[in-house]
């Protein structure tokens, strides 16, 4: 047998007692590494190569009790907290919408609602038990599938309120064929700045062709964050910044087109929200009528200047889902805002905590672009019910009526878990983050394993 088979023969044994297959691959580098190193300090000394490798396995001491420790320690990670809190989520959305607005749903109506709450908490259970580096290894097949199928959907869907109705929240997946093409590109030169930048013009021209002005914002700011992260990295190994100042020209560039073609929109909603007295349409109506139910909301009970859905002079409008937050208010008092927003301001930190600590850029950045997703459309639907209606947020996650959405957010929701699951072991090729520390290290001539690192 030569040296080299003795050494797999040793790493293979040890990994056979690892029940986590996708852990198999990191400590096989590890551990083969560190004989290799041990190996040739043993032949600097003069030893043969055979006895040098024997004396280096050696070493590393008996696999199967290695093994069986490296077992107990690299197992996924699951997340309990994160997947309860998700669900306390979906059903206050379920008691809000059945038990505290207005609103009685018909019999069609409440089974397409149960079809697709139990459709989005499948794909989400299937997208939490599925390997998340996916998106890294297919980035063609995954930009090219929401690419196409969104085209598709727009092409079929029926017009409402000028916009292809069914594409409404195809948006919410755009940063995930963003990411994939970024992950994809990222050590690719000048090349890659191209393809990231046509990425995002491709994913920007089709939220026109819907249209929607939050899929566009929301897709923007995650190529911004992550883009910005690129820049500090240096992931695309350029020497100078002027790669970066070509991509972010070529983002910019479909916001001057938006901004163009939606100028008298844009230039009203401007008004209604930063200039009230000159707004001519009703934006500033539908303001100035939800900021004063606003200010005359009490912290618990019934707003005291009015009975029903709102005053005598003003109805709040679409209660069950841009406006549902003013409803809440005004009905119920504060008391209610701060609860449902405390528990997703929790969910918000938590998510936010997991993804920063993330050791592989692609982990990094799938389990950002969720976050990030999932946070403006919170923050939209509260400013929006804030009477700043600036930009329509696309739904309430979880809490507003939407069956799309339901399924998509959780779904989003479930890749994000995998990240947390098992993002421990993904290792990148020629990742400039901080790299894993290793728990095979010689010091003083001692070999020490670190069974309590992941």
């Amino acid at each position: 047998m030569q040296p080299f088979d003795k050494i797999q023969e040793y790493s293979k044994f040890v990994c056979e007692q690892i029940r986590w297959q996708s852990a198999h691959g990191n400590i096989i580098s590890e551990i083969e590494n560190h004989i290799k190193d041990q190996r040739d300090a043993y032949m600097a000394e003069g030893m043969a190569e055979m006895e040098a490798t024997e004396n280096a396995i050696l070493q590393m001491g008996d696999p199967m009790i290695i093994g069986t420790q490296l077992d107990r320690t690299h197992r996924p990670r699951p997340q309990w907290g994160l997947l309860l809190l998700t669900m306390a989520i979906v059903l206050m959305g379920v008691l809000v919408r059945h038990f505290w607005l207005p609103i009685t749903l018909s019999r069609s109506r409440m089974i397409f609602e149960i079809i697709s709450m139990i459709m989005g908490l499948a794909f989400m259970g299937v997208a939490y038990f599925s390997d998340f580096t996916l998106i890294g290894k297919y980035p063609k097949f995954i930009f090219g599938g929401i690419v196409g199928l969104s085209i598709v959907i727009i092409n079929i869907s029926p017009v409402l309120n000028g916009r292809a109705y069914y594409a409404t929240f195809m948006p919410l997946l755009f940063p995930i064929g963003f990411v994939a093409i970024l992950y994809a590109t990222r050590s690719k030169g000048y090349l890659g700045i191209v393809l990231t930048g046509l990425s995002f013009m491709i994913l920007s021209f089709i939220t026109m062709l819907i249209p929607s002005a939050s899929g566009f914002f929301n897709l923007g700011v995650v190529a911004g964050i992550l883009l910005g992260i690129a820049v500090y990295k240096n992931w695309f190994g350029l020497e100078n910044k002027r790669g970066y100042v070509l991509v972010f020209s070529m983002m910019a560039l479909p916001l001057i087109v938006w901004i163009s073609s939606r100028s008298i929109v844009f230039w009203t909603r401007f008004e209604s929200v930063f200039m009230p007295s000159r707004s001519t349409l009703g934006g500033s109506y539908i303001s100035d009528g939800v900021k004063r139910m606003l200010s005359n909301a009490k912290f618990i009970g019934h707003g005291h200047i009015a009975t029903g859905l709102g005053t005598s002079d003003f109805q709040i409008p679409d209660v069950s889902g841009a406006f549902l937050l003013t409803y809440l208010i005004y009905n119920y008092g504060w008391i209610t805002f701060i609860g449902i927003m405390s528990i997703l301001a929790f969910f918000i930190f938590k998510g936010f905590k997991k993804s920063i600590r993330q050791k592989s850029i692609l982990g990094l950045m799938v389990s950002l672009s969720i976050m990030t997703t999932y946070t403006i459309q919170v923050l939209g639907s509260v400013l929006w019910s804030f009477g700043f209606q600036l930009i329509s947020p696309m739904t309430f996650p979880f809490i507003a009526y939407g069956n799309i959405a339901m399924v998509i957010n959780l779904t989003l929701v479930g890749i994000m878990l995998s990240v947390f699951r098992t993002g421990d072991v993904v290792k990148d090729k020629n990742s400039s983050l901080a790299k894993r520390e290793r728990f095979i290290t010689l010091q003083e001539g001692k070999l020490i394993i670190d069974f309590g690192k992941k």
